[in-house]
């Protein structure tokens, strides 16, 4: 990614994004909230 930032997905048990959440995590990344956020959101 750029600037070498993590990107985080939440797999469901299949293996295949839970895709509520990734538009989510794309909605907090657009509007500039920060990569720890985004991870505390999708790491519990």
């Amino acid at each position: 990614m750029e600037n070498n930032h993590k990107r985080y997905i939440l797999l469901d048990q299949e293996g295949f994004p839970v895709m509520p959440v990734m538009k989510y995590i794309k909605y907090l990344d657009k509007t500039g909230k920060s990569p720890n956020i985004q991870k505390h959101i999708v790491i519990p």
